[in-house]
């Protein structure tokens, strides 16, 4: 075993020793605990003469192959090693391949750093293993391309080096409130560095970038690989007498086997060395991106000639090409999306939701409410708990539908409430009242298309009676509910206006004057003239429900709980759905 070592030891020695910014120190023989040496890296040839000098621990392995040599190789370590490295800031480590039957070496390394280290304890505490295999890329030939190896092992040893015995967390992409800018550090002597291929296929650090000024850059766990790279060129793109887009993207590959147009989300011209050029087209992104792009690229089939900037080209090879699937897929999607722009419209849902997020069943519910709303089709298969109404999920959107049952033709109409005209009917009075008596207080918050505006708007339209008033005051009270759920000012505002719109309906009685009260409590706008008013009420009401809200309003903890006593259990149960009750609690907890 030895031997093999003695073997891997000297190949490195000697490939460094050839480098004239290096001297490398790596011992054969074991006497250190851990480290096999040390990689010394000077800022000039002079060496230790002048300069300045990094140091860079260094630990070399070896292995004897009977095969080919491959680009990259995968070499186990051990977690106690790992562990070890890691208390140590990180080395470069090394592993030497011998072949036996050519007696030759070829050099393979990573940079081990706490980044790096604590992507593999948290791999193999998942998989409960006490070993794992690290991918490793042969050294380069290049002599800069080593000495940026080294250097950049070192720059990031350095500014990792206060995280070591803190966990190094993984950057979350996904969540928008957690994103920072990043910084990517990298080092190289080469002169006039071309930085759109230098980076490419390099394993690299990633930092958070410093909210304040003194802070150090926060690493995240890994490492990132860039595999290409995109510039953005302004020029006008244009198909017959319209023009698509302004600027498009020009891509090469890190082993510039070819080069890449990208034009919108969904279209793509791939460029190779050899002359060939192939087109991609997808179908990706939000609804207005992938109308955009259909649109271009349909219109681009059918005149085949595009122009970008001043340069005019042929795109498709009429003779190799049969391009009438794609524009029947084409046309097919265009007629779909454009459905869905149309009924999103239609129901005042002025959104442009991300059709990658959509599950299959996202996508049916928009083509049922395109069928239902567009072409007025009844629904044949429809859940009776939907009836009269029921919330529809369509991805992140909430909007509500209204059915009912067509005996005639054993089918179902289907329509978005909002948009409707309809009405809520007391089957016994024939009074007439909103049809936002559908909605819940959660509704209230959560249908994507609702303006609270127009439920005071439609609850206006009616005149006084007492089954309308009493929806009216409901509804008052579900906005309430969802107020001390999510304040938001547009809802603050009709709550306002529902507000006046009672105390006139009621001529001020003592319900719409503590529902008034409660609602100048929220907003801190309660007065001394209200207190006075809703104490003579106090006095006046024997109804232990208009206590207790008086109670709460004047702010009486004990009275109100003495009332609340009184009531009988279903009153009680009943009481605890009101916004009267939210206060209580509020004020019980403290509220000043």
């Amino acid at each position: 075993m030895q031997d093999i070592e003695t073997i891997a030891v000297s190949a490195l020695q000697h490939r460094l020793s050839y480098i004239s910014l290096i001297s490398p120190f790596v011992n054969n023989k074991d006497k250190e605990p851990l480290w096999d040496g040390n990689i010394y890296v000077f800022s000039n040839k002079d060496k230790p003469t002048h300069g300045e000098v990094k140091k860079i621990p260094c630990q070399c392995k070896g292995k004897i192959i009977n095969s080919d040599f491959k680009d990259e190789i995968t070499y186990p370590i051990s977690l106690d090693d790992i562990k070890n490295y890691l208390t140590d800031g990180g080395v470069m480590y090394f592993v030497v391949l011998q072949n036996e039957t050519i007696r030759s070496e070829k050099i393979y390394f990573r940079a081990l750093l706490p980044s790096v280290l604590q992507t593999y304890i948290n791999q193999m505490k998942q998989k409960g293993t006490k070993s794992i295999g690290i991918k490793m890329k042969s050294l380069p030939e290049s002599d800069n391309d080593i000495i940026d190896i080294l250097l950049n092992f070192h720059e990031n040893k350095m500014m990792q080096s206060s995280f070591v015995g803190n966990k190094i967390m993984p950057y979350d992409h996904n969540n928008p409130s957690k994103q920072h800018e990043l910084i990517l550090q990298y080092t190289t002597i080469k002169p006039d560095v071309d930085w759109s291929t230098e980076l490419f296929n390099k394993e690299l650090c990633a930092y958070i970038k410093p909210q304040k000024v003194g802070d150090v850059p926060t690493p995240i766990l890994g490492s990132i690989k860039i595999c290409g790279s995109g510039t953005v060129k302004n020029a006008p793109i244009v198909v017959g007498e319209n023009k698509y887009y302004n600027s498009y993207i020009l891509e090469r590959r890190a082993d510039n086997t070819n080069s890449k147009i990208k034009i919108g989300k969904n279209f793509e011209m791939i460029f190779k060395n050899n002359g060939e050029a192939q087109i991609t087209i997808s179908c990706v992104g939000s609804l207005k991106e992938r109308i955009h792009d259909l649109t271009f690229i349909r219109e681009l089939i059918r005149i085949n000639t595009i122009k970008i900037g001043s340069t005019e080209f042929k795109v498709f090879n009429e003779v190799e090409n049969d391009l009438s699937s794609t524009i029947r897929d084409t046309d097919f999607l265009l007629l779909q999306y454009n459905r869905f722009e149309r009924v999103l419209s239609q129901i005042n849902l002025p959104v442009d939701p991300d059709l990658d997020k959509f599950t299959t069943n996202d996508f049916n519910n928009l083509s049922l409410l395109a069928d239902v709303m567009l072409d007025n089709k009844l629904v044949v298969n429809w859940d009776k708990n939907y009836i009269p109404t029921c919330n529809f999920g369509i991805g992140n959107y909430k909007i509500k539908l209204y059915s009912e049952y067509i005996e005639s033709v054993n089918k179902y109409l289907v329509s978005e409430i909002i948009g409707l005209d309809l009405v809520v009917v007391n089957p016994q009075t024939k009074e007439q009242s909103t049809k936002y008596a559908y909605f819940l207080a959660d509704d209230i918050l959560e249908i994507s298309n609702l303006n609270p505006m127009d439920i005071c708007k439609d609850i206006r339209k009616f005149g006084s009676s007492p089954f309308h008033n009493e929806i009216s005051n409901a509804m008052l009270l579900k906005m309430l509910t969802a107020y001390d759920k999510q304040p938001k000012a547009p809802l603050l505002d009709a709550i306002i206006d529902l507000d006046q719109y009672l105390l006139d309906v009621y001529n001020r009685n003592s319900i719409s004057i503590i529902n008034d009260a409660q609602i100048k409590i929220r907003i801190g706008n309660f007065t001394d003239d209200d207190k006075k008013l809703i104490r003579k009420i106090r006095k006046k009401e024997d109804n232990a429900a208009i206590k207790f809200g008086c109670d709460v309003i004047l702010n009486n903890i004990d009275s109100a709980e003495e009332d609340f006593e009184c009531m009988t259990k279903e009153e009680q149960e009943n009481m605890k759905l009101y916004p009267i009750y939210n206060l209580y609690e509020m004020e019980k907890h403290g509220r000043t």
